[in-house]
């Protein structure tokens, strides 16, 4: 059967006929009769359906059922119905769990579809002497490739058999002369493309290249095929950036060449290298709906499958799950990547190695005390003098759930984006004690200069707000943004102390927030060392679980695929986005500053804290301490000097917590406050005078308790983090 020429002659239609519906018209014959001719005009050869062709053509007896599942999935088994049942088909399979095998055997059956096809051309409505591109990414190098991909689908060429003649099936029924595909070529193939060719004269042929990854034109291919061939080797920003360029303009390539999707084919195979900048990940979850371990589904026309290298392959898979198990021990995660597919963290993640530690703080039994939906707004504007209706993308609170705790906010408020985010959380007592959190950084003189952040409170974040455009076209309205704003901060959490947010186009907002008597609210900066450093205190309050979260999904997407550049840059990638991360981090330094530092002195730091308050501050600490020393020693001090060395440890222990950088700059100040203190305490003695010792020493100790924000300018000035 395989063999057989049609023979058409029985209905009176010839192959070449573009009229064979005349017969209906004529009364001669019935339309299911002048449909199978139509349909076998189209085919010189019936073909056989791909698990026929890989069994009894190739002599293939070991393919698994999750490879017998995937060939029928992107062929179906009635190939006279359609070439192919998929325009895409994404392989997320296990190291040695036979891709190659299976995709260049794809390939040599979808080349015996088109040698079975009487005439190609018409089949695919093409131009005569234009060609059918099957184009080969590689992300090592295009002569590797060559000589891997020409080698073994020359050799499968020659592997084809008619199982009722023995004979090479394309000698037979094409003419091929298999010397001319190399199969037993030795060092590199020269040839910069192989050739199938048309049996027609002047008809296009296959074509068959091997691009690498610095190929970014398809200027003069007509892509039939493309595979992309282990994509996830492309692991930089960089090499990602131009994997992803390649596969979506091969893809429009298709389109425009091939506009049926049954005449088109991508392939693309691999095991994950990373969450991040891995083309293989990004392109199954675009495509994947029910993703699931070992199993495949079709999707409008894309077919994506997850399989483990010991369930997909057709060999040794016995040896293979034991081999899996052995390197499990060794290494769990890179042991799932490798054998199981199973996309491990960002390799270059900002969080690793304790990545796991951002689904722990997230919370789900933490609920947000503001409900909302997604809603528009409609105005009338006037556009270019003409009046017309405009849609807005708004939320809309459906219940708030006020409280009197002292509360702080962060918003990325950014005009450019397509996302705007407010976040709110507070300060809760620590239940255990955590670690300092140690940084160092060299100043822009070259000095080394180390810091450590006692951590004293745990930040609750409990809203996350976030407004979206709903349709294209509909902006954000800003005006909704104001008034939830408002309403929040100022009737339902009236404790509001700050509210920080990056750069934004307008005033009003914070003249507002003031008016209602949200005294901390500013515009930042958010330079690269900002960022960097308010992130660093996050990440080392989610190492230490020392920080709760909304378990909300654009929270921990963005934060497992943040990336860290060179230890001075956080980022994200290019088809991401890490806004809702910026207001965390903004309000978590926030709740660390300031909410830490309102509960240890029990003032409003809502005000300016500055030189105006330094006095205040140093009263309440001086009180603070006197009744700590009291406590302690159940009597009074007994000098000034005495009292003086207390507060060098009360500043040791609570001072720096706090993070305030203010009483080493007044010395005059400092000796006067604290002089007029000893004396009506009724203390002896004198306070220590400049110059000694001891005062020096103090000064230098106090010199330690510079805040963050000091260290952020001393980055910003030419200073860089070290690791």
């Amino acid at each position: 059967m395989s063999g057989e020429k049609k023979n058409y002659s029985r209905y009176n239609v010839s192959p070449g006929s573009l009229d064979p519906f005349d017969a209906i018209l004529n009364g001669d014959k019935k339309v299911e009769e002048v449909v199978e001719v139509v349909s076998d005009q189209m085919w010189r050869h019936e073909p056989v359906s791909p698990i026929v062709f890989m069994e009894e053509y190739l002599n293939c007896k070991t393919l698994s059922n999750a490879q017998k599942l995937v060939l029928h999935g992107v062929f179906g088994d009635n190939p006279s119905e359609r070439f192919f049942n998929v325009e895409q088909a994404i392989l997320k399979v296990g190291q040695g769990g036979g891709k190659n095998f299976l995709v260049t055997r794809m390939v040599g059956y979808a080349i015996y579809l088109w040698c079975c096809l009487e005439d190609p051309h018409r089949y695919f409505d093409a131009v005569v002497d234009e060609p059918f591109d099957i184009l080969n990414y590689s992300q090592v190098n295009a002569q590797q490739a060559k000589n891997v991909f020409f080698k073994t689908l020359a050799s499968v060429i020659a592997l084809v058999r008619d199982p009722e003649s023995g004979k090479n099936w394309f000698v037979e029924h094409m003419g091929f002369r298999l010397k001319e595909f190399r199969t037993t070529a030795r060092g590199d193939i020269k040839d910069e493309e192989m050739v199938i060719p048309n049996r027609i004269k002047d008809h296009g042929n296959i074509r068959i290249f091997c691009l690498d990854s610095q190929a970014t034109s398809v200027e003069g291919y007509k892509i039939w095929l493309a595979i992309g061939d282990e994509p996830s080797r492309a692991d930089t920003t960089l090499k990602y950036e131009k994997a992803k360029k390649q596969w979506s303009t091969a893809h429009t390539n298709q389109e425009t060449r091939f506009s049926n999707v049954h005449h088109r084919l991508m392939l693309v195979f691999a095991y994950p290298e990373q969450q991040v900048n891995d083309l293989i990940v990004y392109l199954y979850n675009m495509y994947s709906v029910n993703s699931v371990e070992n199993s495949m589904e079709i999707v409008d026309y894309v077919l994506t499958a997850w399989y483990a290298a010991y369930i997909f392959t057709g060999k040794d898979a016995d040896l293979k799950l034991e081999l899996y198990k052995k390197a499990y021990k060794q290494d769990p995660i890179d042991a799932d990547r490798r054998w199981r597919a199973i996309v491990p963290p960002n390799v270059y993640g900002f969080f690793m190695p304790h990545y796991t530690k951002i689904d722990d703080c997230a919370n789900p039994k933490l609920i947000s005390p503001v409900e909302y939906k997604r809603t528009v707004t409609v105005r009338n504007e006037t556009v270019k003098g003409i009046p017309k209706n405009v849609t807005y993308s708004a939320l809309e609170l459906l219940s708030v759930k006020g409280d009197d705790r002292d509360r702080y906010w962060a918003g990325d408020f950014a005009t450019n984006k397509d996302r705007l985010v407010i976040t709110g959380g507070y300060a809760e007592a620590l239940d255990r004690e955590v670690d300092a959190f140690t940084y160092s950084y060299r100043d822009e003189n070259g000095i080394e200069v180390f810091k450590e952040m006692a951590i004293d409170c745990r930040p609750v974040i409990d809203i996350v707000l976030v407004w979206e455009p709903i349709k294209p076209g509909w902006p954000i309205d800003y005006q909704n943004v104001e008034d939830v704003i408002l309403f929040l901060l100022g009737k339902k959490f009236p404790n509001s102390r700050a509210l920080h947010f990056d750069m934004w186009n307008t005033e009003s907002i914070r003249q507002k927030v003031l008016d209602i008597g949200v005294g901390n609210c500013e515009k930042l900066s958010f330079s690269n060392p900002m960022q960097l450093l308010y992130a660093k205190t996050v990440r080392h309050l989610v190492w230490n679980n020392a920080i709760e979260y909304i378990d909300h999904p654009i929270v921990k997407r963005e934060m497992h695929e943040l990336i860290l550049e060179g230890n001075h840059k956080i980022t994200h990638p290019s088809d991401g986005g890490k806004d809702t991360w910026d207001t965390i981090s903004i309000v978590t330094n926030l709740i660390m500053e300031f909410g830490h530092k309102a509960s240890l002195f029990d003032i409003d730091v809502g005000e300016d804290t500055e030189a105006d308050s330094e006095g205040e501050l140093m009263l309440v600490l001086f009180n603070r301490a006197m009744k700590k020393f009291v406590a302690s020693k159940d009597r009074n001090p007994d000098s000034a000097e005495e009292m003086q060395m207390y507060l060098k440890e009360i500043f040791e222990t609570e001072w720096r917590i706090a993070q305030v950088n203010m009483v080493h700059q007044s010395w005059l100040q400092w000796r006067n406050t604290i002089r007029g203190k000893i004396a009506s305490s009724g203390i002896s003695g004198r306070t220590l005078q400049r110059g000694s010792s001891a005062e020096q020493t103090l000064i230098d100790d106090l010199g330690q308790a510079t805040s963050l924000e000091d260290d952020i300018r001393a980055l910003e000035r030419g200073g860089r983090m070290l690791p």
